[in-house]
């Protein structure tokens, strides 16, 4: 069928770094999904593996701008939101990674958008006083934008599916548990749903001294490029045991924050989601090990380092590893940072009545060491291979093959938003 992309919608418009974003509505500025800007960013460590296409788009603290494609002549059809990841550091709903045409195709309306990432989100000195994260100011803005404009797509406002993707998911499982976000969707899926603990007050004031130290004054009036080169070197000042994917920015403890979230009881029995989909790839932290020392652990290593681990908290899945030390530790990783919260909320939601689907993504990328390692499914999700020409993990990929694995995902997710 034909679809209509409408790109660089604005949701919403800059008042001051670390202020929340005032709502606002304006319609289509381009015709190319990389003429659309995304929030300021250096590259992410995950451009060996994913490819370079963030450095297309342009750069602007203004950037809340969101993005939609339609079946032409599409009415009360389901949503699907996505929101992207990154590590709460990198990425945009504007890469063309997350063109939405083919799910369009499939009669979906697909929303994908922008929203503060990096020191933007996560260094605001006034945050006492609106508790409310940035970045989840930001998404509560363009999902009622959602609400209130959706229609006029095609699509039904009373069936939208919220998916989010890694750190995506994370803001995803936090709105899905939020009040201000209650009626705003009706299904949440949590693909590759990041985990880490947020940062405590005294971590964010610490953190945000020795930025400002770097850039040799005010957080709020340092020159933007300044300010991201400055929060890098402080993040590089982090002490990362071996064997353990390091974080960059995280959100910080907050009021505004879910007493739940990670509580799977809690959790699901508070989430505004009557369906949850739960997903993860076999080898998520593979795409944060594959290129560094942790590729070549020897067994004694590995042996030093489950010897630290209760044995109530290893992976169900390290008999599956073998003999090969490497494949122990990306299982074990795997399961503490992206596998074992989204398994124990989709069991709780599932014993509180809520209809549950838990799948895995198995494919495994002929990348050294990076096996069926994070982001891997998302171009298989899209549907979109030539979004992805420069992508070092989809190197020799087979296009039957590929075709075949998409068509799997897509048809889970038509079935899941209830097309």
């Amino acid at each position: 069928m034909e679809v209509t992309a409408h790109l660089g919608i604005r949701y919403a418009r800059h008042v001051e770094r670390f202020a929340p974003a005032e709502p606002v509505e304006g319609g289509p500025t381009t015709v190319e999904l990389t003429d659309v800007p995304i929030f300021p960013q250096l590259p992410g460590r995950l451009d060996a593996a994913m490819g370079p296409a963030l450095q297309r788009n342009p750069r602007s603290e203004d950037a809340y701008f969101l993005n939609v494609w339609a079946p032409e002549g599409a009415a009360g059809v389901p949503v699907l939101v996505f929101i992207h990841g990154g590590a709460w550091t990198t990425g945009g709903g504007s890469a063309c990674w997350y063109d939405g045409s083919t799910l369009a195709d499939r009669g979906l309306v697909v929303v994908t958008m922008n929203y503060r990432i990096g020191p933007l989100a996560h260094l605001a000195p006034d945050e006492d006083t609106d508790p409310t994260p940035l970045a989840i100011g930001d998404l509560l803005h363009a999902l009622r934008w959602v609400r209130d404009n959706v229609a006029a797509f095609g699509g039904d406002p009373d069936r939208v599916t919220l998916a989010g993707q890694s750190t995506g998911g994370w803001y995803a499982h936090v709105l899905n548990l939020l009040p201000e976000a209650a009626g705003l969707f009706d299904r949440v899926a949590l693909w590759s749903m990041a985990t880490r603990q947020p940062w405590t007050r005294d971590r964010l004031a610490a953190f945000s001294a020795r930025t400002a130290e770097r850039v040799g004054g005010d957080l709020r009036s340092a020159d933007i490029d300044a300010l991201l080169a400055a929060g890098a070197a402080t993040l590089r000042e982090q002490t990362v045991p071996f064997g353990t994917p390091g974080s960059a920015y995280l959100p910080t403890q907050s009021p505004a924050l879910p007493a739940t979230l990670y509580d799977p009881a809690g959790a699901a029995a508070r989430m505004h989601a009557d369906h949850l989909w739960v997903r993860w790839t076999a080898a998520e932290t593979a795409a944060f090990l594959f290129a560094g020392p942790e590729r070549d652990i020897t067994a004694e290593q590995w042996a030093g380092l489950l010897a630290e681990i209760p044995a109530a908290e290893r992976s169900p899945r390290l008999a599956e590893a073998g003999s090969d030390p490497y494949a122990a530790l990306v299982a074990q990783t795997s399961w503490q940072l992206f596998e074992r919260f989204p398994t124990e909320l989709a069991e709780a939601a599932r014993a509180a009545g809520r209809s549950v689907l838990i799948t895995h993504f198995d494919t495994a990328s002929d990348l050294a060491g990076f096996g069926s390692g994070h982001t891997l499914d998302l171009p298989y999700q899209f549907g979109n291979p030539a979004q992805w020409p420069d992508s070092p993990m989809l190197v020799g990929e087979d296009p039957a093959r590929f075709a075949q694995v998409s068509e799997r995902l897509i048809a889970d997710t038509l079935r899941f938003t209830g097309l």
